[in-house]
């Protein structure tokens, strides 16, 4: 399904579709998944704990996020499947659900390093990132992630603080 997301529309991706892609039978997708937004939601889940796993084994700098670190990162390989996300209202779906994943990642990784932060701190903080994101793409995201994170590490330490 990601790979379908990359070069086409959320709206014209079709269950034949994804069958087709995955070598599989329609009747075996539907064993599994009522329908594409399930498969969505499952490839989600599925990435979150990769990503928790992921962000567990990363050795945290001093004044670093891995989690906003490893968004960039990510942001950056797939800047027209984000820009095209955030921009119609079918890719919202797929936006909203990253934006819950990434929330949850973050919630993770402040409690991992013992970092207390209310749930109105990090919501207030990736809406922040998120905005700051959108304007590095809107810019024609220059190759200037480590300026982003950087910035974004300043202001995220104004709403968290620094433990």
């Amino acid at each position: 399904m990601v790979g379908l997301l990359h070069e086409t529309n959320w709206d014209d991706i079709s269950i034949q579709m994804i069958c087709d892609r995955a070598d599989v039978a329609r009747s075996s997708f539907y064993v599994h998944f009522d329908n594409k937004i399930a498969l969505l939601d499952h490839v989600f889940v599925s990435r979150e704990d990769e990503i928790k796993d992921l962000v567990t084994q990363e050795r945290r700098a001093e004044g670093e996020f891995v989690t906003l670190s490893w968004l960039v990162d990510h942001i950056s390989e797939s800047r027209e499947l984000y820009y095209y996300a955030n921009c119609s209202i079918s890719g919202q779906v797929i936006l909203s659900r990253f934006k819950s994943v990434m929330r949850d990642v973050f919630r993770h990784e402040l409690d991992d390093a013992k970092i207390s932060a209310s749930d109105d701190q990090i919501d207030f903080t990736l809406g922040g990132v998120f905005a700051l994101i959108q304007q590095w793409i809107d810019s024609g995201a220059p190759n200037l992630e480590e300026q982003l994170k950087t910035r974004m590490f300043e202001l995220t330490h104004r709403v968290i603080g620094r433990n």
